[in-house]
């Protein structure tokens, strides 16, 4: 059974996940359907100043499990199961992209499937900072983490342009992590009681505070942006745990649980749902477009996983039994040649 300590970091992850569907939804809709610049910034901002922070987090909080392993079994059982859905998904959606360019906001060039490993497609730039953030992490793992922290905030503050979208996302989101490292232990002993008039306080105050300092232009202000990512950070946790706390959205925890194939393949769905809604004349509305887009990029890549698994193809999704170590096995445990077998291969 899910520990109820942990269960806001499902419930989390899950209520992350809508609000990235439902930015990337909203994105591509305004592309095609104009909008108010005021609407667009009341209806993204304020969510877009945590989604992200939010998720690397929370995943934060957790590599502090992974990164206490061996190198051996690190790498088997956190960079790889990572490399292997990276190059998978963008092989998938490198090639889905160029198939349909006539429909895409953005066609791609064909020659930069090469160099995917470099210049990740924008959907799975977090799934190449995670494995770098992981890396970084486990070899920075005997010394403190306070100079690393200083560093990652340097970063925020002054992200690293003009390489690549992954680079520059990357450095500018890795604070979250190293501080959801760095604040492992207390996040994961927590286990006050949080009361529903601090969740309301928390609602009211981000959503005022977020929408004074977006329509007024603050967000360029490195510190004010930090400021207020780290409190989006803090209602949104004190949401889930006392949704946890009180045993509400069960749903939201599942979908926690099933992050991956809503993340991958969300952006396929939702240009394909809008395609579909636009060109078939069912409305031009905005506000419809997203919706559709919204609720179908967050349902349809769970059927579609579902339908996956039933068929017998969960490689989409999770590394087969071949993608690993030979020195590591299956439970994780490094294994060791016999020292007469060693000795006979000297």
């Amino acid at each position: 059974m899910q520990d109820q300590r942990h269960l806001w970091a499902d419930l989390a992850k899950g209520l992350s996940i809508i609000l990235v569907v439902y930015g990337h939804a909203t994105v591509g809709v305004v592309k095609d359907v104009p909008m108010e610049g005021w609407l667009f910034d009341t209806l993204m901002k304020p969510i877009s100043q945590f989604r992200m922070p939010l998720f690397f987090f929370v995943a934060g909080i957790f590599a502090h499990f992974s990164i206490r392993r061996e190198w051996p079994r690190f790498i088997d059982r956190t960079i790889l199961h990572l490399v292997y859905v990276f190059v998978v998904w963008n092989l998938l959606q490198y090639g889905a992209r160029m198939a349909f360019a006539a429909y895409a906001n953005t066609p791609i060039e064909p020659f930069r499937i090469l160099f995917f490993w470099i210049h990740p497609i924008n959907i799975t730039w977090f799934i190449w900072a995670l494995i770098v953030f992981y890396l970084i992490c486990r070899a920075w793992r005997s010394l403190p983490l306070a100079p690393l922290v200083a560093v990652a905030a340097v970063l925020a503050a002054a992200p690293i342009e003009g390489l690549t979208y992954a680079i520059q996302q990357g450095s500018a989101f890795f604070l979250y992590f190293v501080l959801g490292l760095a604040l492992s232990d207390q996040m994961r002993a927590f286990d006050r009681e949080v009361r529903g008039v601090w969740v309301l306080s928390a609602i009211v105050a981000y959503t005022v505070a977020a929408l004074i300092v977006v329509h007024l232009g603050l967000l360029a202000v490195p510190v004010i942006e930090l400021a207020t990512r780290l409190a989006g950070i803090a209602m949104v946790l004190t949401v889930c745990m006392w949704l946890a706390q009180n045993g509400r959205c069960g749903w939201l925890a599942v979908l926690g649980r099933h992050t991956l194939p809503i993340f991958v393949t969300h952006t396929l769905v939702t240009a394909g749902l809008r395609e579909i809604v636009l060109r078939t004349g069912m409305s031009d509305g905005a506000l419809v477009l997203i919706l559709v887009a919204w609720a179908g990029g967050v349902v349809l890549p769970l059927m579609f996983d579902r339908i996956m698994r039933r068929l017998g193809l969960p490689w989409l999704f999770e590394r087969p039994a071949w993608f690993s170590l030979a020195s590591v096995d299956r439970a994780g445990a490094v294994l060791r040649r016999p020292a007469a077998s060693a000795a006979g291969r000297a």
